[in-house]
This record gives C-alpha cells, structure tokens and sequence, in this order.
C-alpha cells in the first residue's frame, strides 16, 4: 500500500509550522500575563472613615453645577419663583431665607427636553445645614404647565484641580412602584428631588478634595395616570402650576479617606512569584513533550513515506535497465536466465557423465559451435567409454548453443 508523499510532507511541513510556534509563544507568554496580573491586583483602594473638624470641613472648596430639566413641552417663561435659598429645617423656626443669588448664580435654558434650571457655585465652602431651593411652572394661554418626568445632574470638581469630577445623573419618569404605567405631573404638591454631599479625600491623589453628590430619593407630588383625570386638570385653573423643590443635605459628620494599599508584603510576594514560576515552567513542559511527541510522530510518517519512494523509485529503474538488457542482448542474457537455463543443463549432463564415466583418463575440451567452450577438462576412466563421453560432450555443446 502507498501513499501519497507530497500531501504527506505538506501536512507534515503545516503541522511542523502551526504547533511548534504556537505552544512555545503561549509558553513564554504566559508567565509575563500572570506576572502582570499579579502586580497589577496587589493594591486595593481602601475607604477611611474619620470624623470631620470645622478646619478640614473649611478646607473643600469646590465647584458645584445642579442641571435639572423638566421633561416638558414647557419653556423658561412659565418659570415662577425661583431666586430664594431656605436654609435650616423648613418645619422649624430655625430656619433661614437668604437670596439664591448671594451662594451661586442661576439660570433657565429652553432644550429640547424641556426648561432646564442651571445652579453654579464657584470655589464654595462645605455648609452644615439643609438646603431648600424651589421653583414652579405656572400655565400660559394654549400652553399647561405638565410634565412626564425629571432628569438631573449634578457635578462637583476641586477649584484649584480642576482635572478630576464626581457627578451622579438619572432620569425619573414614573411616580409608581408597582407599575410602569406612565404619568404626568401637574398640581399644588410639589415633586421633591432630594441629594446628598458629603466630602472625600483622595490621599492617593495628592490629598485631593472632592465633594461626591449622590442620589438619595425622589418624593413625587401631585400627578395624574388616567386621560379623564388629566383633562379635569386642565380645565381646573387651582392645578394649573408644578411645583419643584431641591434638597441638598451636606454630610458634614464624617470625612472619608481614599488610599491605595499594597496587600502583598515582600515575602508573600516572593512566595507567589515562586509560585507562578513553578506552574508556568509545568506548563510550559508539558507543551513541550506534546510538540515533542507529534514531531516525533511527523518524523517517523516521512521517513517510512521516503523509503516507501526510494524502493519504488530503485524498483522502477530496476525494471528499465531489465528491459533495456533484454531488448538489446536477448532475454537470456540476463544473469538469472543464463544461471537458471546453465543450471539445468549442465546438472542434466553432469549427473549422466559421472554414471557413464569410469576412468580418470583426461580428454581437452571441445569448441561449441557458437564459440563457447568449456573451460575445465573432463576426465574419462578408458578408451572403451569414449563414445558415450563423446555423446556428452555433444549434449553439452548444443544446450550452450542454445543458451547462446
């Protein structure tokens, strides 16, 4: 059975290409990952709560910047109310009113979501009270005061780096908990959105200051879910406003502290290093004897297919050099022929002269008619028996003429 030794040492050449390289690369990169990951998850961020002092409380100074938009078809000139600042508890007598305009600088801007109230603060100090800011949207002729939602953002970067920003942002659409049923808000009730500041340290960041806002909840006011109880509204001139309300509630007890730490000491380090090498070298050994073991494979198929092609290359010239002989000097000219046909001859008349043959008289060879002739002398026992030998030697001469 034979095969095919080209596709053979292409598929060998392909195979060679393909493992050999792919397993010494995994090989050798695969310490390098592991290392890299085991330098880069050593440190962990590691959040300090301390209490806070009115110096460090004093020492953030911030930029602050509210957005908030009623999801309206509205605009800025049904706005109502906006430029007062409640501090303290509202319920309590307290409280303090002071002008929006003395702590930021306010303003509304028409987008296509709707009004949006913008709120700046520039280098602001951190205050320890409540903070109250409210606003309405009261109707205009063939245009109500109605929303289907509120979306907010509220951004707080360091004065003097201004490079790093916390913010949180979110959409409120719906009023319910149990439904998504859409609503729309309009009425007296006003839509409380209520948030938290409280102050971080970034001792991994230069001690950077950083004030976080984040979401705390969202109180909605009067809003309506049928058809029929919208349009009642509508036409009710005691609904026709909606009213909103900021609360800002400074976190002013505790300070957190932000640090990165290194978890792994020197000799945890070393040991896992150790570690990672010994199951990176397992690794990269048994790749090896695989790639080893189908080389080894590969060899042994091309040296059976290469003998394979020598011996029918040798047997193909063999047989040309046969037919070459015998179309050029006969069949019998060949080794094989002469010995086998020599064979049988001269056994056949050897056989009948040694019967025949008494004596040990000695007679010269005869020439053949072809010009063969023997070369070693046949002894005869006496002169009586020359006739028989003479018959041998005539049966001889004519089976060498023949083989001629």
């Amino acid at each position: 059975m034979t095969r095919n030794p080209s596709s053979s040492a292409k598929r060998s050449l392909v195979a060679l290409s393909r493992l050999p390289v792919g397993y010494s690369l995994l090989g050798c990169l695969l310490p390098y990952r592991l290392l890299y990951q085991i330098i880069s998850k050593r440190s962990i961020e590691v959040h300090n709560v301390r209490a806070a002092n009115a110096p460090d409380l004093a020492s953030f100074l911030n930029d602050f910047e509210f957005n908030i938009t009623t999801i309206s078809s509205m605009s800025c000139a049904q706005l109502r109310g906006l430029g007062t600042l409640v501090m303290g508890n509202p319920v309590f007598i307290d409280r303090r009113v002071v002008p929006l305009s003395a702590f930021a600088n306010y303003s509304c801007l028409n987008t296509t979501a709707g009004p949006t109230i913008n709120l700046q603060c520039n280098n602001c100090r951190f205050l320890r009270d409540f903070a109250y800011v409210s606003w309405q949207f009261i109707d205009l002729p063939n245009n109500p005061a109605t929303a289907v939602g509120f979306q907010f953002n509220l951004t707080a970067k360091n004065h003097d780096k201004g490079k790093h920003l916390s913010f949180v942002s979110g959409t409120l659409k719906n009023a319910s908990d149990f439904d998504d049923k859409p609503v729309t808000y309009r009425g007296v009730v006003p839509n409380i959105l209520k948030f938290n500041l409280f102050p971080k340290m970034y001792q991994n960041l230069h001690d950077l200051k950083l004030i976080q806002p984040l979401f705390r909840e969202f109180l909605p006011g009067s809003y309506f879910g049928e058809v029929s109880q919208l349009q009642a509204s509508l036409e009710s001139s005691s609904n026709g406003l909606i009213n909103t309300t900021l609360c800002i509630n400074f976190l002013s007890s505790y300070i957190v502290e932000i640090d990165t730490e290194n978890i792994l000491g020197p000799v945890s380090f070393l040991a896992d290093l150790g570690g990672l090498y010994c199951a990176s070298i397992g690794i990269f050994f048994y790749f090896l004897v695989q790639c080893e073991y189908k080389i080894r494979r590969l060899r042994n198929e091309d040296s059976i297919m290469r003998k394979i092609r020598n011996r029918r290359k040798a047997q193909e010239r063999w047989d040309k050099l046969r037919k070459y002989v015998w179309y050029t000097w006969g069949r019998c000219s060949l080794d094989d022929c002469r010995s086998e046909r020599n064979l049988a001859c001269c056994s056949g008349a050897m056989k009948k002269s040694f019967h025949q043959s008494g004596s040990s008289h000695r007679r010269k060879p005869h020439k053949s008619m072809g010009g063969a002739s023997f070369s070693k002398k046949i002894s005869v026992p006496n002169e009586k028996e020359a006739e028989p030998e003479h018959v041998h030697s005539q049966e001889v001469r004519s089976c060498l003429t023949e083989a001629q």
